[in-house]
């Protein structure tokens, strides 16, 4: 989900933006950035590309998170404004939404019907609102709300709504249009983020009493999705509840499901963004590295196409995850990080003479394994041919005519060479496809886009 927060305040108190300021300026400092920060590029996995959506420079500091309508435009979130923008907006631009000055965007979560819900963290309330026609709604919440997961027409929003009272405490709410809001779920320590699985399942962050949490000490819990559904009936859940409990975790600010059941995790003092094994809920390992001086904060996972979110697979055909990341000074930037399929070239062209020529194989599975299949002119759209450990293999090529004419090792980068001779024999097009996948078991597997290749005489 994407949910909007200050990455310094996890309690979800309501926004006052010159103490805001003035803490993270402190806290820059501290640090040793400055205003002149320049863009850094992020890390990702091998089979992984990541690419820059949105920029804002104007007012970096005050944007709260982005949602990808689609190839061109986002909705983002701008402190108390909600636009529709291309790659940048422009400073006439009229907001969508606009809650006033007195009050600030706590969370934006895509809803039914290609709607989103807006929440107002200091009044509390939720707005639902159309990409094309702008506010079409408004149902009852609570105030302070740190994130929510869409349940159908319902909310599941995590908040502290009596903050700064004492005795206040975190917990999850239950809202909706035509519900009074219920907490549903006590909590300890500052408001965290939520997801729900695809089963159903409820997975939550609890920070604990200590500000900020020691190491060790932020815990994810689990309830599985019948006691969700009783809970959305009228029943009151707690700690009996949770099934399973993860750890490992320093900060936490946003949580977004894969497809694969892994849960992908962000710590606002962190640039790197982590993952789970599937269905599991402690960290196994690193989805993507925003760079040196930024922060990982909201993440949207996008459904797309027939593919997995998976590397090394098409990347028109499958998921993607935005990632929301800031250096806090000089520029906010919303990245799609998509999955990307080995790339194949014929370094001299592809009208090719008699004798020996190469097809050159980059961003494969490293230190795996690259076959050239070839076939008489035909291929089509690329379709699933088999699995490998679960991971989809495409090929566009015709299986009937389509043949093995060379083999290789990938090194440690996932680069090959492949080195091929046309024999002058039999002159006309022929069609090249290279699969690579990984020698080790791990599943990695992918194949480049068709080559087509015109042998000479």
């Amino acid at each position: 989900m994407t949910a909007i927060r200050s990455p310094n305040l996890r309690a979800g108190a309501p926004a006052v933006a010159p103490r805001r300021l003035a803490r993270l300026g402190r806290a820059l400092a501290a640090v040793g950035f400055g205003a002149t920060l320049a863009a850094q590029a992020a890390t990702v996995p091998p089979g992984w590309s990541c690419a820059t959506s949105f920029v804002e420079t104007a007012q970096p500091l005050l944007v709260r998170s982005a949602l990808v309508l689609n190839a061109k435009e986002h909705l983002v979130a701008v402190r108390q404004q909600l636009f529709r923008t291309g790659a940048q907006r422009v400073a006439t631009m009229r907001p969508l939404l606009d809650l006033g000055s007195n009050d600030d965007i706590a969370f934006l979560v895509p809803v039914a019907g290609g709607r989103c819900a807006v929440g107002a963290l200091r009044s509390g309330k939720v707005l639902l609102v159309d990409p094309v026609a702008g506010h079409v709604g408004t149902f009852a919440g609570v105030p302070n709300a740190f994130d929510a997961a869409a349940l159908g027409a319902d909310l599941l929003v995590t908040a502290n709504p009596m903050w700064p009272q004492a005795g206040a405490h975190s917990g999850v709410w239950l809202v909706g249009p035509g519900r009074l809001p219920r907490e549903v779920l006590a909590l300890v320590g500052p408001s965290a983020p939520l997801a729900v699985r695809a089963n159903g399942d409820l997975v939550v962050g609890e920070l604990g009493p200590t500000v900020p949490p020691p190491p060790g000490a932020i815990r994810l819990l689990q309830i599985p999705a019948n006691r969700v559904s009783a809970a959305l009936a009228g029943a009151t859940l707690s700690m009996a509840d949770v099934t399973a409990i993860g750890t490992g975790y320093t900060g936490l600010f946003d949580l977004a499901v894969d497809d694969q059941g892994r849960l992908h995790a962000t710590d606002p003092t962190s640039s790197v963004v982590v993952h789970t094994a599937p269905g599991g809920l402690s960290p196994v390992g690193t989805t993507l590295d925003v760079g040196p001086g930024r922060f990982a904060l909201t993440l949207h996972y996008q459904p797309h196409g027939s593919a997995p979110f998976r590397g090394f697979q098409p990347a028109d055909a499958a998921p993607a995850l935005g990632v929301g990341t800031s250096d806090f000074a000089t520029r906010y930037e919303w990245r799609q990080l998509r999955s990307a399929r080995p790339h194949a070239t014929v370094p001299t062209g592809t009208r090719v003479p008699v004798g020996p020529f190469s097809v050159d194989v980059t961003g494969a599975p490293p230190l795996g394994l690259g076959f050239a299949f070839a076939s008489l002119p035909g291929s089509g759209p690329e379709t699933l041919v088999a699995t490998v450990n679960g991971t989809p293999l495409w090929l566009a090529l015709p299986l009937a005519t389509t043949f093995l004419v060379a083999d290789t090792a990938l090194d440690a980068a996932g680069a090959a060479n492949f080195a091929l001779w046309n024999p002058g024999s039999a002159p006309g097009r022929v069609d090249l496809q290279v699969v690579a996948m990984d020698a080790l078991g791990a599943g990695d597997v992918g194949s480049a886009a068709v080559i087509r290749l015109d042998l000479l005489p």
